[in-house]
């Protein structure tokens, strides 16, 4: 008798299980439904004519709900206003014996500013009521069908939490550098998925240490993580604050970056998520966060 009760038990929780994730797929496909995902474009005032481009691509890539983030402008900074907002950068990013070129020379202006500008936008997603925001950079080009896959993938990621897949996500890369590619962990399809339902063609990964914040989600919980970092106090280009949260720096020569992967080790571990294939990246051009002053140039 009371192995008959456990079994019924045991169907019992399968079947909720099955209805939870069901669920929550068809809540995620009305959401979805409506055609908008909470868009913000990071951008710089002074460039009008890279803030049409970028705003036109967005239309066209079928983002709908979009909002413009006035970025915080390097150019604009110096250290005595750095300290006036409470930000100190971490004094010992450079290294004058790395190969890597970006770790061979001091911190740029410009990448102070981009710094700067996801933290405040991580700061009003985490004060608002929204789930997540979809967080673009104004040098973001598109696959086609993106609006689709980014919903595609939302509703993914979701599904695959509530199967006990993976615990709830935070933040998922659309386009990415990987330093490690070899190293990404393919998900598995969601659990339950009905036979012949109609698969998407993007798949999610864990992703290993991977560099660009052009195009991400981030969930709200995420934001909150990020916030209590504390990383104004010791402030590094944003490439290299995020994945410090979820992974580390490669071991190999010139890459490794022990101080910096110790510097954040007591920060909240982000659940990252990457797609595959990638359906974003940057488009080739000038930099506006590479075409900058190094710190050590600027005047106060």
């Amino acid at each position: 008798m009371k192995a008959m009760e456990a079994r019924a038990a045991a169907v019992i929780a399968a079947a909720s299980l099955l209805l939870s994730v069901r669920a929550r797929r068809m809540r995620a496909r009305r959401e979805a439904a409506s055609g908008k995902i909470h868009t913000v474009v990071i951008s710089l005032w002074r460039r009008p004519q890279k803030r049409a481009a970028v705003l036109a691509r967005v239309a066209e890539a079928g983002l709908r709900d979009v909002r413009v983030f006035d970025a915080i402008d390097g150019r604009e900074l110096s250290l005595s206003s750095l300290h006036a907002r409470g930000v100190a950068t971490y004094p010992h990013w450079r290294l004058a014996d790395s190969p890597c070129r970006f770790f061979s020379r001091e911190l740029k202006w410009g990448e102070i500013g981009c710094s700067l500008s996801h933290h405040q936008v991580w700061s009003e997603l985490a004060a608002c009521t929204l789930k997540h925001s979809l967080i673009l950079e104004d040098d973001v080009d598109f696959a086609p069908g993106f609006a689709r896959f980014v919903r595609e993938a939302i509703t993914e990621a979701e599904a695959l939490h509530a199967a006990g897949v993976i615990d709830a996500p935070d933040l998922m890369y659309l386009a990415r550098r990987p330093m490690r590619p070899h190293c990404d962990v393919l998900l598995p399809r969601t659990v339950g998925m009905a036979v012949g339902q109609t698969v998407g063609t993007v798949r999610l990964v864990r992703p290993s240490f991977s560099h660009k914040t052009t195009a991400y989600v981030l969930w709200r919980r995420g934001a909150e993580k990020l916030l209590a970092a504390t990383f104004p106090q010791k402030l590094i280009p944003v490439d290299d604050f995020l994945p410090i949260l979820y992974d580390r720096h490669e071991k190999g020569p010139g890459l490794a970056r022990p101080d910096l992967d110790q510097l954040f080790a007591n920060a909240p571990r982000l659940t990252a998520l990457a797609v595959r294939p990638l359906i974003a990246w940057e488009r080739r051009g000038v930099s506006d966060t590479e075409n900058s002053a190094a710190l050590e140039h600027a005047c106060t």
